[in-house]
């Protein structure tokens, strides 16, 4: 080893020497040489000062000597040195602090109440809403709007999903706990631009308006406020059929004269006097053309006798299904809606000749993947008007039976054998030509069907239970929802 020693110092200053004479490869050749001398001492002693040292593993290894002296003790901000008791105190303060903090963040939140849930949040759904009718029906002695807070709590959706509609289901429960004189006028003026009086839907201002004015708008003859009156019994017998309701009332002509007729039966106005005319020379007489002989008149057509007016919503029901368009359809395609979460859209062939049909249906929910939808066939609603739904154009509805909440869906069975095309007919109601889309939607068609469409105890999907739905291959029939509705 002291040889080796003693050769690495000779090298050294060989090294200084040629670095002074300025030749480049005498210097490279005596670094080499000294390279190789230190290489032999470093193998047989690598903590000897004329070792080659590795810098990279010595550098690490004093970071991570310099990071555990530090952890060991606590150093003043920004340098080696340990904190002075002071700043240890402020450090141990601060720390306390953030702890307390901490603390009572944790407590506030666990004694906080739960965030009432909203409407928007709320699902609807048509067992709350039921349940608040049952409350109206069996309270329908005093004030109604009164007890607008418990029906509130029963089903908050049937107030209104947005402030405007809920001030406005607010306002009608106040107006009609003392309802006017001419209380039947009011509602029929409110109603002339729409189905209902707060919302697009039923809420519980229709039904308290319905429970405190029923007679008076049964002994009017308002136009608007009569078949407001039919629907709001209709629907208030199908969300709660169990409910204590009142018994039904027949509301007044749905067609009352207007203004137009009232002018045709006015007194006639008196004619001017005639104007004096001065008499023109008379020019000769011509020949006499032959005088044609008058024809008799054809004898006219007696006019049709109009449909007598129902007396029941069950009556009208069965007067409006017939003229429903129900189609059997095979689903040639169906890809889920690319900005709404519970639609599928499908074209469905229900033996058009301008080939299949766009319709959109919100079944996402109920069946995992487009591909249990695709080949099956359903039945179509083929007579309504289409509509956008979320951008797509959706020109029809497919029919599902579904549990009272409609917590679960399942589409109706089609017999073997059925067409795509064919008709379904109700029972022994007569079979009669569909009407078009824009009649299903002036007059309230569907509305007045679809409350009425179940499944009896068998399964077989009916019109107010005893029509059922038939083609010339079977009937229709929902096997795992018995007595549930369909819609």
């Amino acid at each position: 080893m002291d040889a080796l020693v003693k050769q690495c110092e000779a090298a050294g200053e060989a090294v200084k020497q040629a670095k002074a004479g300025g030749d480049a490869d005498d210097v490279k050749a005596k670094v080499a040489a000294l390279v190789k001398i230190k290489e032999e001492i470093t193998k047989l002693d690598p903590a000897h000062p004329m070792a080659i040292v590795d810098k990279k593993a010595a550098k690490k290894k004093a970071a991570a000597a310099k990071k555990a002296a530090a952890g060991a003790q606590p150093a003043a901000e920004g340098g080696d040195k340990p904190m002075s008791k002071n700043a240890q105190k402020a450090l141990a303060k601060k720390q306390a602090k953030l702890a307390k903090k901490a603390q009572h963040k944790e407590n506030a939140a666990a004694n906080a109440p739960p965030p009432p849930p909203s409407a928007k949040d709320t699902p609807v759904k048509e067992g709350d809403l039921a349940a608040a009718l049952t409350a109206i029906a069996s309270q329908t002695a005093g004030p109604l709007a009164s007890k607008a807070a418990h029906w509130r709590s029963l089903a908050p959706q049937a107030c209104g999903s947005t402030p405007m509609e809920k001030a406005k289901c607010a306002e009608w429960m106040a107006w009609c706990e003392a309802p006017p004189a001419d209380a039947a006028q009011v509602l029929d003026a409110a109603l002339a631009d729409r189905s209902f009086l707060a919302a697009e839907r039923l809420t519980l201002a229709d039904v308290a308006c319905y429970v405190a004015c029923k007679q008076a708008v049964a002994g009017a003859s308002c136009r608007n406020a009569a078949r407001w009156l039919r629907q709001v019994q209709a629907e208030c017998r199908r969300l709660a059929p169990k409910a204590a309701w009142p018994e039904l009332v027949a509301a007044g002509p749905q067609n009352v004269a207007g203004p137009l007729a009232a002018s045709n039966t006015a007194a006639p106005k008196a004619k001017p006097p005639p104007k004096v005319v001065q008499e023109k020379p008379k020019a000769p007489p011509a020949e006499k053309k032959k005088e044609k002989k008058p024809k008799a008149p054809k004898p006219k057509a007696p006019p049709a006798p109009a449909a007598p007016e129902p007396s029941s919503p069950e009556e009208a029901c069965e007067q409006a299904a017939p003229l429903l368009d129900i189609r059997v359809g095979t689903v040639t395609k169906c890809w889920e809606h690319p900005e709404a979460e519970k639609l599928y859209c499908e074209e469905i062939d229900i033996g058009e000749k301008d080939g299949p049909r766009t319709i959109a249906s919100g079944l996402r929910p109920f069946y995992a993947s487009a591909d249990l939808i695709q080949g099956r066939q359903v039945l179509v609603f083929a007579n309504l008007k289409a509509r956008n739904m979320q951008g797509f154009r959706s020109n029809g509805m497919v029919l599902c039976a579904s549990t009272p909440d409609h917590s679960k869906v399942e589409l109706l069975a089609v017999p073997a054998g059925a067409k795509n095309g064919d008709r379904v007919r109700f029972g022994d109601l007569k079979v009669v030509d569909a009407a078009k889309p824009a009649q299903v939607q002036k007059k309230k068609l569907l509305e007045k069907v679809i409350g009425y469409l179940k499944t009896d105890g068998k399964g077989t999907a009916t019109v107010l239970g005893k029509h059922a739905f038939t083609l010339d291959a079977g009937v229709i029939s929902a096997p795992n929802f018995p007595d549930s509705v369909i819609g």
